[in-house]
């Protein structure tokens, strides 16, 4: 990564990153957009998630007799529910 502000700063980022102030504020940008980056991934990955649960269930509507979809909705609505009260008690190991 440094290598690509390497050569869109003509060179200039090593200097800068040994002087006395620039140099955190250079490290600190680096690391910044490091975050964005990651935090853009988990973005997507969520959304990504919860748009092909909702295609499941569009999928399982319409080829599912009317109870039996009931049953998915409660069992999906259960789950969604106790989930999160189950991971509370595993980041507590970690």
């Amino acid at each position: 990564m440094e290598d690509t502000l390497d050569t869109r700063w003509w060179g200039l980022l090593p200097a800068a990153k040994r002087h006395r102030w620039l140099g955190p504020v250079i490290k600190g940008l680096l690391e910044r957009r490091e975050l964005v980056h990651g935090a853009s991934w988990s973005v997507i990955a969520a959304i990504v998630a919860r748009g092909s649960n909702v295609l499941a269930m569009i999928l399982c509507a319409r080829l599912l007799p009317q109870e039996s979809f009931g049953q998915v909705a409660l069992i999906q609505t259960t789950v969604g529910t106790f989930g999160p009260l189950a991971g509370l008690g595993l980041s507590s190991t970690t």
